[in-house]
């Protein structure tokens, strides 16, 4: 009887043990897989992690068994869980809240100008549906940094406000006239794409890339990437004069980018 329990304590033991080997194992893969984002979601997975592993440590110096090991993680492995879930779900409302607000900027940049009526006078269904759907999800976009600039066919810059100054360094004397390419705009993104080919699209067709997303970077070479709603500008005889810009930064790029992905697919 003795032995059995024994061979029975040995066998819980061992597979206790596997589980916690394929759990430390997978998580070392998902962190290195992971490392590049400096997202809060990941900095506090890694925080966790590593928290458990101390205490795995001070408990197998008091002396526990891997089944016990593992029966004292479990409750803490659930608040983390818990944990992660909450994070990845705010993750993706200040995404879905960005998105949202990116659309109702475009319906307000594509109204007709009015000088008796302002944009933010008598706003339209869609307009008060998007609004509430941003306020839901934590009107993200609204607090985010935004800029206003517009570029003409060439890819050169007519228009630079303020707030994009203090983006990306360059004043409205040093960049109006400049190509956007080499000055906020970088020749080849992160990932390898070539952005001259793309701005000259935005640029000379953009009701196809009313919503684009994009690297760009400041006056000292640091990099970020931006949600871009373009929307055309036509003279009276209907040909493209230039293009008006609204570039939203964004904090979260890996996500927003699935989720651009995804409308440019829906669309």
């Amino acid at each position: 009887m003795l032995n059995i329990r024994a061979r029975l304590f040995q066998l819980v033991n061992s597979s206790a043990s596997w589980c916690i080997g394929l759990i430390e194992t997978g998580s070392k893969h998902w962190i290195a897989s992971t490392r590049q984002s400096a997202t809060p979601f990941y900095e506090y997975v890694e925080a966790m992690l590593a928290e458990f592993a101390v205490m795995q440590q001070e408990w197998r110096q008091q002396g526990c068994s891997d089944f016990k090991l593992l029966l004292l993680l479990l409750p803490r492995s659930f608040d983390f869980g818990s944990g992660v879930i909450r994070l990845a779900w705010d993750r993706l409302m200040q995404a879905v809240s960005t998105l949202v607000y990116s659309f109702e900027q475009l319906l307000l940049l594509k109204r007709p100008v009015d000088p008796l009526v302002t944009m933010q006078d008598a706003p339209g269904p869609m307009i008060l549906v998007l609004r509430g759907l941003h306020q839901l999800t934590g009107s993200a976009g609204r607090r985010a940094s935004h800029v206003l600039l517009r570029l003409s066919p060439t890819a050169a810059v007519t228009g630079w406000d303020s707030d994009a100054e203090a983006v990306f360094g360059f004043s409205w004397d040093e960049i109006v006239g400049q190509p956007a390419i080499e000055t906020f705009v970088p020749v080849v993104e992160t990932g390898g794409r070539w952005m001259p080919e793309l701005l000259l699209k935005v640029c000379t067709v953009p009701h196809q890339y009313n919503l684009n997303f994009n690297e760009n970077q400041d006056k000292q070479g640091n990099r970020f990437w931006m949600l871009w709603i373009n929307v055309p500008q036509y003279d009276a005889n209907g040909e493209l004069i230039e293009t008006v810009s609204l570039g939203i930064k964004v904090q979260d790029p890996e996500l927003m980018q699935v989720l651009v992905q995804f409308w440019q697919s829906w669309k």
